[in-house]
C-alpha cells in the first residue's frame, strides 16, 4: 500500500478491540487536555503511531486499533478521569483484520481488500455497538430479575418486601434505561459516511450479521417494554399504599376529633 509515494506497512493480522468503559466518555475534554487531533469525528479517530489508532465514542466506548498491551494501559490511565460512571467489569469485544480479495468475516476475522479511514471507522462503529448492546442487555436482565422477584413475592404474600423508596428507585432505574436506549440506540442506523459507497455498504451488512445487532436490539426492546409494564405495576402499588395511608390518616383524625369532643363534653359537666 502506498501513501504519497511512500510504502506504508500494514501487519498481516491486525487486532481491533472495543471496550465499554462506562456510561459516557467526555471526549472533547480528553482531546483538549492532551492536545490530540482527530483524523475523523463521530467517532473521533486519533492516530497513535503508524497504522495504529484509538477511536472514541461519547457513549462510553474506546476502540483500540492495532495497539499493544502496554500502550493500551497507558491510554486507559490517561482516559480514566474522563469516564462517566466507570464499570467495574468493562465489556470487551475483539475482531481481527487481514487482507483478502473480497469482503468476508470468518471466525472473527474480517477480510477486505481495502483498509482506508472510512473502513476503519465502520469496523470500529460496529464493534462499539456490540459492547454497548452487551452493556444494556446486562443492565436490563439484572432489572428484570429484581422485578420478577418483587412481583412473585407480592403474588404470594400480597405485599412488597421493599420499602416505598426502594420501589420508587427501581421504577426510576427502569425508566432511565429506557431513555438511554432510546437516545443511544439511534446509533443502530446506517452511518451517514457509508451512503453511496458500495464496498462499505457490503462491509456494514457483513458486520451487522456477524454481531446480530438488529436481532439483539429487537429482543432488548421487548425486554424494556416488560420493564416499563412492571414499573407501572410498582407505581400502582405505591399509589395504593399512599391511598391506604391517606385513608388511615383520615380515620385517625376522625377518631381523634370524636375523642376530643367527648373529652371536652365530660370536662364541661
Amino acid at each position: 500500500m502506498t501513501n504519497a509515494g511512500k510504502y506504508v506497512y500494514i501487519p498481516v493480522m491486525i487486532t481491533i478491540e472495543a471496550i465499554q468503559l462506562g456510561e459516557a466518555i467526555q471526549v472533547k475534554k480528553f482531546l483538549d487536555k492532551f492536545k490530540f487531533k482527530s483524523i475523523s469525528k463521530e467517532p473521533h479517530i486519533i492516530a497513535w503511531g503508524e497504522e495504529s489508532h484509538i477511536i472514541l465514542f461519547r457513549y462510553g466506548v474506546i476502540v483500540f486499533w492495532n495497539i499493544e498491551e502496554g500502550e493500551k494501559n497507558k491510554i486507559l490511565g490517561m482516559l480514566k478521569s474522563y469516564v462517566t460512571n466507570p464499570l467495574k467489569e468493562p465489556f470487551t469485544e475483539t475482531l481481527g483484520w487481514k487482507k483478502g480479495k473480497k469482503i468476508d468475516i470468518i471466525d472473527g476475522v474480517i477480510q477486505s481488500s481495502e483498509l482506508d479511514i472510512p473502513s476503519r471507522q465502520l469496523i470500529a462503529v460496529s464493534l462499539a455497538r456490540t459492547v454497548v448492546m452487551d452493556f444494556f442487555e446486562t443492565k436490563v436482565d439484572h432489572l428484570l430479575k429484581q422485578f420478577t422477584d418483587i412481583i412473585e413475592h407480592f403474588t404470594q404474600t400480597g405485599r412488597s418486601k421493599l420499602s416505598g423508596k426502594s420501589l420508587l428507585r427501581l421504577a426510576g432505574a427502569a425508566m432511565s434505561i429506557n431513555n438511554q436506549t432510546v437516545s443511544q440506540m439511534a446509533m443502530l442506523d446506517k452511518p451517514d459516511f457509508i451512503w453511496n459507497n458500495t464496498s462499505l455498504d457490503v462491509l456494514f451488512t457483513e458486520l451487522e450479521e456477524e454481531h446480530e445487532i438488529s436481532e439483539r436490539y429487537i429482543v432488548l426492546t421487548k425486554k424494556i417494554e416488560t420493564l416499563l409494564h412492571d414499573s407501572e405495576f410498582i407505581m400502582n402499588v405505591l399509589d395504593s399504599r399512599q391511598s391506604h395511608l391517606l385513608e388511615l390518616i383520615i380515620i385517625l383524625l376522625f377518631v381523634v376529633d370524636i375523642a376530643v369532643f367527648f373529652i371536652e363534653k365530660s370536662l364541661s359537666v
